[in-house]
């Protein structure tokens, strides 16, 4: 991992959201430094403002209060070192695995033949090569999401943020999907941020786990996950890998139950 600190840097962050019931307080006074190449989750309880926190870093979503940068400057929708996946794949189902693959490099007006490239070398990766002329209803939900993985890391950028991509799969094509996102993510050295309610998951995946509250969303712990070579199937069997959950789980349950007697 870089020791380039400050890469991305949110400070005193708040965002508050108005409905017809009144506002919602999701974020408050948020402060989050993440270094270049660090995989970092984000877990906790729905309506913490994981997502929210996510879709600010991408510039979909503005803060109300406070100050949130990548490499020095706000983000922005629509950024090409910003790249982000959600829950659900977002194909189109009248191209092809490929053409949906290389999609945003087509919107940016990439080099054809370089993009194209890219986009099979990453299918290839992410297991689909030979499904590169299959169209959408040909795959199960899990080859969609893998599809949708390629299509994320096709611009290359340096900061992919993913939003609860998994959660819609079964937990043995989860399971491989992460190793797959791991196994990319440390080949490329890129920035990764990464939502989800799933703790194994979370510790799983990341240097960093960020324990979050809601009512308002706000960080309770950052718990350390040292990585020790390539995540596999041997780390969910380690000693580090259980005391690792058990400490983030801790810190969630615990504040819940102070949260409760209140």
């Amino acid at each position: 991992m870089q020791e380039s600190v400050g890469f991305l840097q949110m400070q005193g962050v708040v965002k508050r959201y108005e409905t017809k019931d009144g506002d919602v307080h999701a974020l408050n006074e948020v402060d989050l430094e993440i270094n270049q190449g660090e995989f970092v989750a984000l877990v906790g309880p729905s309506g913490c403002g994981k997502s929210t926190l996510l879709h600010i870093l991408a510039g979909l979503v503005t803060e109300d209060q406070g100050t949130v940068s990548v490499w020095g400057t706000p983000p922005k929708a629509g950024r090409t070192d910003i790249s982000i996946m959600f829950q659900r794949a977002v194909l189109l189902p009248w191209r092809t695995v490929l053409q949906n693959t290389v999609l945003p490099a087509e919107m940016r007006k990439l080099p054809k033949q370089e993009s194209f490239a890219r986009a099979r070398e990453l299918l290839t990766l992410v297991g689909l090569e030979g499904f590169e002329n299959k169209h959408v209803w040909e795959l199960s939900g899990g080859m969609r999401q893998r599809v949708s993985l390629a299509q994320t890391l096709v611009l290359n950028s340096p900061l992919i943020l993913m939003d609860e991509p998994f959660s819609a799969v079964d937990e043995f094509t989860r399971e491989r999907l992460n190793i797959e996102v791991a196994r990319m993510h440390q080949l490329a050295n890129r920035t990764s941020v990464y939502v989800t309610h799933n703790i194994q998951e979370a510790v799983f995946l990341a240097d960093r786990v960020v324990a979050m509250k809601s009512r308002p969303g706000e960080i309770i712990e950052i718990i350390d996950v040292p990585r020790n070579g390539e995540r596999g199937l041997d780390f969910i069997e380690s000693d580090l890998f259980n005391q690792k959950v058990a400490q983030v789980r801790y810190a969630l349950s615990s504040f819940m139950e102070e949260d409760s007697i209140k």
